[in-house]
């Protein structure tokens, strides 16, 4: 039998350790970044996620409570790593002239086209009132 505490294999949250509690999440992060190179973000369900991982639908929500939580997740991994790619441009290059920078930020973007999906992802349900279009969450 297993009880909410524990996870699939029925071990208890309480006893796991930080590396594995971390490295699950990472798996489901993982999991939710090969499926938005395939669908959009509507597209993709808690149990699409669960599908592509060794978790159920309902065991993610011990690690993530939405769906956009684990999108969350996504974007602040990919913006971290961007972050090291472009440390290592400054550590690299101490004295860039503007368009030399400019070239090199321009490529590092080149390489981040999961960041920039997420970034250009739109929430929002637009609402057109007479010629003027609002936006709503």
């Amino acid at each position: 039998m297993k009880f909410n505490n524990q996870d699939d294999s029925g071990e208890s949250f309480a006893k796991l350790s930080p590396k594995i509690f971390y490295n699950r999440r990472d798996e489901i992060i993982s999991a939710c970044a090969e499926l938005y190179q395939k669908f959009s973000f509507k597209e993709i369900t808690l149990q699409k996620i669960g599908d592509a991982t060794t978790f159920t639908r309902t065991s993610i929500y011990n690690y993530f409570h939405t769906k956009e939580e684990i999108f969350l997740a996504l974007l602040q991994r990919e913006y971290e790593l961007w972050i090291v790619e472009l440390s290592d441009i400054e550590k690299d290059n101490v004295a860039l002239s503007s368009e030399e920078f400019a070239d090199k930020l321009a490529k590092s973007l080149e390489n981040r086209v999961q960041l920039l999906k997420l970034l250009s992802m739109n929430h929002y349900k637009k609402k057109k009132v007479g010629s003027v279009c609002l936006r709503s969450i």
